[in-house]
């Protein structure tokens, strides 16, 4: 049995075909010293585990054909008389009811899964919007505070470079009259050694 025709025989009565390229694949992992293609003969402990796993699928097909041949798949024959098709329609009637009770049961639980998936997605959205808001609020807090520290270091900078300019000021007036009394005296030094002179 070639791996494309075991791949055709594995995929009758089986819910998922399997490609000859998959059996393949399967095929080299079990047997890696072994240079297989599609069309390759199937080593014969591969050939017998196809043949078992084929026998299952079709155990299995056969199996749900004859539940599907039942009424509604719920397991009721052909009424034969009025008195079975009465205990039939009974029976349909339990089924139905267990039907939608299921059906109800499994949509409920579909709503409360959505719902908790919401509600978990409200409360992280709350909790992420609660920390950026606190995050936005101490930085703004944070940016004011360095804002008016600035501001205070200017003004505490302009005031010195203020002081510094009036002290100057102030120094160089100071000097400005020690040097024209010293140019005053020195004038009047030389006038009067002048005068001086004028003796001899």
């Amino acid at each position: 049995m070639k791996v494309r025709e075991a791949a055709e025989y594995l995929s009758i009565g089986s819910e998922q075909p399997i490609t000859a390229k998959q059996l393949l694949l399967q095929v080299q992992a079990k047997f890696p010293a072994l240079e297989l293609t599609v069309d390759s003969e199937l080593p014969e402990e591969f050939v017998q585990k196809v043949e078992e796993m084929a026998g299952k699928f079709q155990d299995r097909s056969t199996t749900s054909a004859a539940s599907s041949t039942s009424a509604g798949g719920m397991g009721m024959a052909t009424a034969a008389n009025a008195s079975e098709a009465i205990t039939n329609i009974k029976s349909a009637a339990l089924n139905i009811t267990e039907c939608i009770q299921q059906v109800l049961m499994e949509e409920e639980v579909v709503v409360a899964i959505n719902r908790g998936f919401n509600d978990a997605l409200t409360v992280l959205q709350a909790y992420e919007s609660g920390k950026k808001q606190v995050l936005e609020a101490h930085a703004s807090s944070r940016i004011n505070a360095l804002a008016e520290e600035t501001n205070s270091i200017l003004s505490e900078r302009e005031a010195l470079l203020m002081q510094r300019d009036s002290e100057e000021r102030e120094r160089l007036g100071k000097w400005s009259v020690q040097a024209h009394n010293s140019r005053t005296r020195l004038q009047r030094t030389r006038e009067e050694l002048a005068e001086l002179l004028k003796l001899f």
